[in-house]
């Protein structure tokens, strides 16, 4: 077993590319995901979904996704795939050679005598994805890159609206957002590049996974503008979607660094690895597992039925403690949370604190830890055994047979 890898024959067949999907994350609860072809197929996808805590817990899809075209003797041919009224337009995928993930994911376009390399990570600390565009092979071209923006929470799809959405310059690109709670959104690459201020809604953009799921499967999205470069054999051009204004100059060892911090991906260990540390993340709470890509969040039964297994059996014990000790900040009434956190969090789960115990018992049968364990957490652990035996909400209590009702 190695990289997973797909030849042309797929991904130009758009009912079968459009339906095998890549996800990214990094350690703060960020991710890009997309389908290998480039379509949105779910509200949930974009390359830009990030945690705004100014406004709750949720995560919000603030760049649904770039649209790349490029100019060669004045031919003009757009990588992107967008679907709109049941029409797949543009047709990108047309021009895709290959994918690949091994440490990220690549893909190869060959459009005549040019052959175009992107690759795509999320870096660490900071709502930040970035994309590189290495020309291989062929004569300089003109690369035009347009975003599409939506600003709205996952679970929600955005309409367009009849006001003037400010775009400011900043280096080497551009900042706006839709709405004025929000983070600011900056598009820049790492060379010059001219950016045409065409801002314009786009309607009646098609997720057809919402349409087979039953749900509403239809939004406008925003594009400010399209930013213009020039990309040459031999050279590569990054582009940062960030809420934070980059560092133009240091893109590219920000690339190339966060790039040699991913391990490839060779057998099913590794495949195993990267898909459970994608799990977790840090948050002004702490460290948080999330249950699940794309709907969900932080889940209380799901962080303790999958702790065990996502940090212990992977030699991570302080990991699964840190995690522990995150969610007994939202105790209440010896009750931990089903969903949500702080004055968001519902506490309807009756077994939550239950499973808690199962996931604290096997950190320290791993870690040989008892004594210790109880001194950090015996105001919490009598807290629990408490209320669930005098009675708490939703009539949760001892019976006199000594069972929990």
């Amino acid at each position: 077993m190695g990289a997973i890898k797909f030849e042309k024959g797929l991904l130009q067949d758009f009912s079968k590319s459009s339906k095998k999907e890549f996800i990214e994350t990094n350690n703060i609860g960020m991710y890009a995901s997309t389908s290998i072809c480039g379509v949105n197929t779910r509200k949930y996808h974009g390359l830009l979904v990030a945690r705004q805590p100014q406004l709750d817990h949720h995560s919000y899809v603030l760049v649904n996704g770039l649209q790349e075209a490029i100019t060669v003797n004045d031919s003009r041919q757009e990588l992107g795939v967008h679907q709109y009224d049941s029409v797949v337009h543009p047709k990108g995928y047309r021009f895709l050679k290959s994918f690949e993930l091994n440490e990220i994911p690549t893909w190869i376009y060959k459009i005549d005598n040019i052959t175009i390399k992107k690759e795509l990570l999320c870096a660490k600390d900071v709502n930040q994805t970035l994309i590189r565009y290495s020309l291989i092979e062929g004569e300089p071209i003109d690369f035009e890159i347009r975003p599409f923006s939506s600003f709205r929470r996952i679970h929600k799809l955005r309409t367009a609206e009849e006001k003037i959405v400010v775009v400011n310059e900043s280096t080497n690109g551009i900042g706006y957002k839709l709405d004025d709670n929000y983070d600011e959104v900056f598009i820049q690459t790492s060379v010059d590049n001219t950016f045409s201020n065409k801002g314009d809604w786009f309607y009646n953009a098609e997720y057809l996974e919402e349409l087979d799921r039953g749900y509403d499967f239809k939004e406008d999205l925003f594009s400010p503008g399209t930013l213009t470069l020039n990309l040459e054999k031999g050279t590569s051009v990054i582009v940062s979607l960030s809420t934070k204004d980059a560092e133009v100059e240091n893109l590219n060892n920000l690339f190339e660094n966060e790039l040699a911090s991913k391990n490839k991906l060779s057998n099913l260990d590794s495949y195993l690895e990267r898909s459970a540390q994608q799990f977790f993340s840090k948050s002004n709470k702490g460290i948080e597992v999330c249950a699940g890509y794309h709907w969900f969040g932080r889940w209380g039964r799901d962080t303790f039925l999958s702790l065990p297994g996502l940090t212990i059996a992977r030699n991570q014990p302080e990991v699964c403690k840190q995690v522990l000790k995150t969610m007994l900040k939202d105790l209440k009434g010896g009750l931990l949370t089903n969903i949500g956190v702080g004055a968001a969090a519902c506490y309807n789960s009756a077994d939550a604190s239950l499973w808690f115990f199962w996931a604290l018992q096997e950190y320290v049968d791993a870690t040989g830890s008892a004594k210790e364990t109880w001194s950090d957490l015996k105001k919490e652990i009598n807290h629990i055994l408490t209320n669930y035996k005098e009675g708490t909400l939703y009539n949760i209590h001892m019976d006199e047979s000594g069972l929990l009702y």
